[in-house]
């Protein structure tokens, strides 16, 4: 596997464009610039960048850098699957959060099926400061998962907003008190569709910015 980068991108108040979160996000070098993970990686490499990704935070928050706001992390489906990656990876994040006691919300992909997150579920909630169903519509994450499962936040593709599905997602992510985040943000008449919804982001507010292990948090555009 490619070496990865360490990327942030900013979740903002839509209201306000105030910075109230930041996405952990991998990136790799290409040949036009950065690209994600799905452009770079094999099946049996996700649960390596998962823990790559704590080793970079851990580096980074060792040499001084600090957030102000929560952080947002990515778990993919191989890491969960496999026990002995699991714990590798729990290991990986206790030293993370040993270091820098930032909340955490785990992101749980769409590729994480019913059986395997009912096993690790317990574990992830007692680990965390919330669990976000990522990706709603796509592959598992589906309107039975969010009734299912006491999820803090639900994120939704902007360009999904007028779906019917999505639309009594969000009636039951507001009814039961689940924040809700809009992604793909790519312009102003994206903003205005997503502006019943507090939580925005994408590159309407700020692309993912790759970091140097001593860089700051704030110089990549924190309000």
């Amino acid at each position: 596997m490619t070496s990865s980068l360490l990327a942030l991108q900013p979740i903002v108040c839509g209201k306000t464009r105030s910075h109230r979160a930041y996405e952990a996000l991998a990136r790799f070098p290409g040949p036009n610039g950065l690209r994600g993970p799905y452009d770079a990686l094999r099946d049996g490499q996700w649960a390596a960048l998962d823990r790559e990704m704590l080793k970079h935070l851990r580096d980074w928050t060792r040499l001084g850098n600090r957030r102000n706001s929560p952080l947002f992390i990515n778990l993919s489906a191989e890491t969960l699957a496999n026990d002995d990656d699991f714990e590798a990876w729990l290991e990986d994040f206790d030293a993370f959060q040993a270091a820098d006691q930032t909340p955490v919300t785990l992101e749980v992909s769409e590729f994480v099926d019913d059986d395997l997150l009912d096993r690790r579920w317990p574990k992830l909630a007692a680990l965390s400061h919330g669990i976000a169903l990522d990706d709603f519509g796509a592959r598992f994450a589906s309107l039975d998962r969010l009734k299912g499962y006491p999820w803090a936040i639900c994120k939704f593709e902007c360009a999904s907003l007028d779906a019917p599905a999505t639309q009594e997602a969000m009636t039951f992510c507001r009814r039961r008190g689940i924040q809700q985040v809009v992604e793909r943000i790519e312009s102003s008449n994206d903003a205005a569709r997503a502006s019943g919804v507090d939580l925005h982001q994408g590159y309407h507010y700020g692309r993912p910015q790759a970091v140097a292990i001593d860089y700051n948090v704030r110089k990549v555009g924190e309000a």
